[in-house]
């Protein structure tokens, strides 16, 4: 393999999309549709961790990984406006389905997730540094 740097940054929007795609196909389901053990958990809840994830893939792939160097505010900033548009297109694409509307309250869940997100993009390397001793998933 003779850039496997690439490839991975190329596996990291694949991830991205594929995510980002899971969570159009689920907002496209109807109520009754989807999976029951989603009803068993607080809907903006489910939309905080769902967008936390999105925000942590898309870091990922701009990043190329959890490297080491310091993420930038235009980053971050750029992640949050990633998230906050992806909620609004999923909002407006909610609002379409039936039994499923659009929500203000989602998007704000969506928005805090993504911040959460971005938290924990930071701090995940430094906690299992802390923990294990060692640098994580450094591809640097």
């Amino acid at each position: 393999m003779r850039h496997p740097r690439r490839l991975a940054a190329v596996l990291y929007w694949l991830l991205l999309a594929g995510y980002a795609g899971l969570i159009f196909w689920l907002s496209s389901l109807g109520s009754s549709e989807l999976p029951d053990f989603l009803g068993l958990v607080w809907d903006k809840l489910l939309h905080a961790v769902s967008y936390a994830l999105l925000a942590m893939l898309f870091l990922l792939a701009l990043n190329g990984g959890w490297r080491r160097r310091t993420l930038r505010r235009g980053a971050m900033a750029g992640t949050l406006l990633f998230v906050l548009a992806y909620g609004l297109t999923d909002e407006w694409h909610q609002y379409g389905v039936a039994t499923r509307t659009a929500s203000a309250a989602d998007l704000l869940a969506d928005l805090l997730g993504g911040i959460i997100g971005v938290l924990a993009y930071r701090l995940l390397p430094v906690l299992h540094r802390n923990l294990f001793g060692s640098r994580m998933l450094d591809h640097s």
